[in-house]
């Protein structure tokens, strides 16, 4: 599972794409896959639920691909949410290794 995260000119992380899926065990056993997608559920609700900023998201299941933008300036809120997302990808891409899921910033 690749996960490309785009950052604005300011260094604030504003979007995301998914691509793939983690192949660290068959799909519905592969906790590498589980915990990237709880990870992203999460972040993507708790926006919703805990802002007012405006996003787009896309998913499609059949390619294993998930796309995440904020329309618009993004609170500190979102900021501190999107950080924290990055914090948890990047410690399963640690754990399990980039073979399985890759994080990568621009």
């Amino acid at each position: 599972m690749i996960v490309h995260v785009t950052k604005d000119a300011n260094g604030k992380p504003y979007k995301f794409e998914t691509e793939g899926h983690a192949g660290y065990d068959d799909k519905g056993k592969d906790i590498v896959c589980a915990a990237a997608s709880v990870l992203i559920i999460n972040f993507i609700n708790s926006v919703e639920k805990f802002t007012e900023d405006g996003f787009r998201c896309d998913k499609d299941e059949e390619h294993d691909q998930v796309s995440f933008e904020f329309t618009d300036s993004q609170s500190e809120e979102s900021e501190l949410l999107f950080n924290s997302l990055l914090l948890g990808l990047e410690s399963v891409e640690d754990g399990y290794g980039s073979r399985f899921l890759k994080v990568s910033v621009d």
